[in-house]
């Protein structure tokens, strides 16, 4: 259930970076308000990430960030090679501007693996 996991870290990156004021409004419009798109991997360089949202309740505390960050690297580039595609990213869109919420890893993942777009959940809070 990776994409639970993943929707729920979005769900938490967005409260805690106040994109939505509660983990209700923020559940309704990750469910509701969300598109499943290919994203031009080109447009991400132009996303913003606040990486100081990023909860921290690791279970492998004893690992340096590097060691984690790169396993997770390999995971989705792993995940790639044998179903051509990882787990989508989850990104807001607000006021015209791409938000990242969840899926750094696997941006760079694909950036290794030279694909030219990514699967992404667009939360449209415009509209």
């Amino acid at each position: 259930m990776e994409f639970l996991q993943d929707m729920k870290d979005s769900v938490e990156t967005s409260v805690r970076i106040q994109l939505f004021p509660s983990w209700e409004q923020s559940s309704y419009y990750h469910i509701f308000k969300s598109t499943l798109v290919p994203f031009p991997l080109s447009k991400c360089k132009d996303l913003h990430f606040n990486t100081a949202a990023r909860p921290s309740n690791d279970p492998h505390l004893n690992r340096t960030k590097k060691e984690k960050d790169l396993e997770s690297v390999s995971y989705h580039r792993r995940m790639i090679n044998n179903q051509g595609h990882t787990t989508p990213i989850w990104i807001a869109l607000k006021n015209g501007e791409y938000k990242l919420l969840d899926g750094a890893h696997r941006i760079v993942a694909t950036h290794l693996e030279k694909k030219e777009t990514i699967p992404a959940y667009i939360i449209d809070m415009d509209g």
